[in-house]
């Protein structure tokens, strides 16, 4: 089971965004994610999820991410898709309750 790797995260993000939203974004995001932005930060424990009528398995917890090699107009895409991800999710079965996630503040994720 990978780690939520930042081209990961983001990717799944881009999809959904690129999918419904009245513009596009650029796949170039995948590229950025992969080679300049890494996990700061985690808190995660692997869960295993039995949903129509197969096991998912997938991470409970906290994962912050940081951007490696600045950007603005890459860190201003990232920040647009870490705020669409409380109402896109992330990864599979969302409609089933899998793959929620919200953007927190700094201060309060490595607080906690």
């Amino acid at each position: 089971m990978p780690l939520p790797l930042p081209e990961l995260v983001f990717g799944s993000l881009l999809e959904r965004w690129n999918a419904y939203a009245p513009f596009t974004l650029s796949p170039g995001l995948r590229d950025f994610a992969r080679e300049c932005v890494g996990i700061s930060h985690y808190d995660l424990k692997a869960w295993v999820v039995s949903v129509a009528g197969g096991r998912h398995a997938g991470f409970v917890g906290r994962c912050g991410y940081r951007v490696l090699r600045y950007d603005p107009y890459w860190a201003r895409v990232l920040c647009l898709l870490a705020d669409y991800a409380a109402y896109a999710g992330v990864g599979i079965k969302m409609a089933m309750g899998m793959g929620a996630c919200r953007r927190a503040d700094l201060d309060s994720a490595v607080s906690d």
